[in-house]
């Protein structure tokens, strides 16, 4: 059985109302390592990083895909944060002075391709970030071509976080079990999905076997930068729902398609970003015009009733686990129908409102849900 900690190792502070972002240094705390000091020497201590020589490679390998890159890109040379590095590079001295044996949990390859899809992602943003706008009423071949390129910066979007958040977190699982380490230090977003999934669904980390799980982090709005050390902490949920958005736009990306079951209806929340809009409509309970079940996005998981009528539908959505950046409460849809097909707004707290479309499908191509939508409306 292992000991786990999850660690806050960095921060990131928005400027100017989210235009910048600054990475904030994170010092571990002087609880934590109290904590981290109890083990005989010769414990075998399992850190989220790789040796100083492979990370350098790792960071040369980067430069080198930047300028080897044919299109230019709207960004500086690239970097792997300073502040996210002395963070491990104090843990490891730390754990050096107390005479452990040192493991590196990450993998140099996942970082090579985590490299690679990072340019790819600049590339895009700064293709879509080019895309010629009008300010005229736009064609239906001009609106596809937008669309295109949208999905295309979406996509890349989606397949760095997979590498980042996914991959990296089943390679550092490995590199725990393969080495059979005693103490495992991982950032906090990994430790608090592996334990809040224990808790829901144990088959999906059966192999990790913990005897004690413990957190140093610091969590915004967190002003002073400080980590509190808890003992025997309990997960937060929210790092679930988010790593539960993401797997559903992955899955969206790979099947062309979240949900495991087939849809009864599928449609879009935001047109103008298909797939960060696309969702499907599962109907568990149907009683005359009335139904409820179980809406999934790219968000997360969300129960829905309301009814479907000869002249339209309206419901209420309400997410149960999903991205932090989803909207709470109740989420009211209302629109008109068409034969299978439904378009209307959505509001959120009876503000903001959006546009959707919905049709009676078992699937299809986001950009395809959002061209009709576009058809629709004119």
């Amino acid at each position: 059985m292992v000991i786990l900690y999850g660690v806050t190792h960095s921060l990131t502070e928005e400027k100017l109302f989210g235009l910048f972002l600054r990475t904030i240094a994170v010092e571990p705390s002087a609880e934590f390592l109290g904590h981290l000091s109890r083990y005989p020497r010769g414990t075998k201590v399992g850190i989220e990083w790789l040796p100083e020589e492979e990370w350098e490679e790792v960071n040369r390998d980067l430069v080198r895909r930047y300028l080897d890159s044919i299109t230019p890109l709207a960004i500086g040379l690239p970097y792997y944060e300073r502040e996210i590095t002395d963070y491990w590079k104090k843990i490891k001295d730390f754990c050096q002075q107390k005479e452990y044996e040192i493991v590196h949990l990450e993998d140099k390859e996942t970082f090579r391709r985590l490299n690679e899809a990072q340019i790819s992602l600049a590339r895009q943003r700064t293709i879509y970030g080019h895309f010629p706008r009008r300010e005229e009423a736009e064609d239906l071949e001009y609106y596809r071509e937008m669309l295109e390129c949208q999905e295309a910066y979406h996509r890349a979007e989606i397949i760095a976080k997979k590498i980042h958040q996914l991959e990296r977190d089943g390679k550092l699982l490995e590199g725990i079990k393969a080495n059979a380490v005693d103490v495992a230090i991982v950032g906090i977003g990994h430790s608090e999905c592996w334990m809040a999934d224990q808790q829901g669904n144990p088959g999906r980390y059966a192999d990790l076997s913990v005897s004690s799980y413990c957190t140093d982090a610091a969590l915004q709005p967190n002003h002073s930068y400080q980590t509190t050390f808890t003992e025997q902490a309990q997960p937060n949920r929210q790092f679930l729902g988010d790593r539960t958005g993401l797997e559903h736009a992955v899955r969206l990306l790979e099947r062309g398609r979240i949900s495991e079951r087939v849809p009864d209806y599928v449609g879009v929340w935001n047109p103008i970003r298909p797939s960060e809009g696309y969702f499907e409509m599962m109907i568990e309970k149907e009683e005359n015009e009335t139904v409820s079940g179980t809406i999934e996005d790219c968000l997360g998981t969300a129960a829905f009733k309301g009814e479907i009528t000869s002249s339209g539908c309206r419901f209420v959505k309400r997410y149960q686990l999903a991205a932090e950046i989803a909207a709470r409460g109740d989420i009211w849809y209302e629109g008109e129908r068409q034969g299978d097909e439904f378009i209307g707004s959505h509001l959120v707290g009876g503000v903001m409102p959006g546009s959707f479309y919905l049709k009676k499908a078992a699937g299809a191509r986001p950009v395809e849900l959002s061209l009709r939508w576009y058809e629709m409306k004119l």
